[in-house]
C-alpha cells in the first residue's frame, strides 16, 4: 500500500513538472499584438486574468506584470499610450480606468477593492479613475477606497496614496502629500 503511494507521489511530482515547464514556455514568450489600427505589447511573465478588458492604441505592457480580479465583474480600461512597466500588480476587483498618456512606474501597486477588517469577507470593490498624463513613480501602492487621481499628477518615489488627489499636482511621501501644483502644464 506504501508503495503504491509512492509512485502516485512520483506521478503526481512529474505531472507538475511537466505543467510547470508548459507554463514557464507560455509565460516568458513576449506578445507583441496588433488588433484593428491598434498596438499592444505584452512583456515576459505577464499574468492577465479578467474577463473585462478595453485596450486603447500603443499600450505597453512590461513584464512581469500581474493584472487580476477577485470577483468576475472586476473591469480594466486602457486608453491610448498608456505605459505599465515591470512587476506591476493591478487589482481590477473594481473598476479601474487609465486615461491618456499615463506612466505607471516598476514595482507600483494598485488596488480597488477593501475587505474590511476581515480577509475572508467579499471583495468591496471601488472604481478608481487615473487621469490623463500622469507618472506614477517607482514603488508607489495606490490603496482602495480612492475615487479619483486629476490629471497631469506625479508621485514620488515609494509614495503611499491613501487620499483622491488633485489635477497637475506633485505628491510624496507615506502617506503621500502634496508638495507643490505644476506649473508647467
Amino acid at each position: 500500500m506504501d508503495r503504491n503511494r509512492k509512485i502516485d507521489c512520483k506521478k503526481v511530482f512529474i505531472f507538475h513538472r511537466i505543467i510547470n515547464l508548459i507554463r514557464r514556455k507560455i509565460y516568458t514568450f513576449g506578445y507583441r499584438y496588433l488588433l484593428k489600427n491598434k498596438t499592444l505589447q505584452v512583456g515576459f511573465k505577464t499574468r492577465i486574468c479578467l474577463n473585462d478588458i478595453q485596450i486603447g492604441k500603443n499600450v505597453i505592457i512590461g513584464n512581469d506584470v500581474s493584472i487580476g480580479t477577485e470577483l468576475d465583474s472586476g473591469k480594466l480600461i486602457l486608453e491610448d499610450n498608456v505605459v505599465i512597466d515591470n512587476n506591476c500588480i493591478l487589482d481590477c476587483t473594481g473598476e479601474l480606468i487609465i486615461k491618456k498618456n499615463t506612466h505607471i512606474s516598476g514595482n507600483v501597486t494598485i488596488y480597488t477593492h477593501s475587505h474590511g477588517l476581515d480577509p475572508h469577507n467579499k471583495p468591496i470593490p471601488n472604481k478608481l479613475e487615473i487621469g490623463k498624463k500622469c507618472w506614477i513613480g517607482k514603488e508607489t501602492a495606490i490603496l482602495q477606497g480612492i475615487e479619483k487621481i486629476g490629471d497631469n499628477c506625479i508621485f514620488g518615489f515609494r509614495s503611499l496614496v491613501t487620499k483622491n488627489c488633485e489635477a497637475n499636482t506633485i505628491y510624496a511621501g507615506n502617506p503621500a502629500k502634496k508638495i507643490r501644483h505644476r506649473e508647467d502644464v
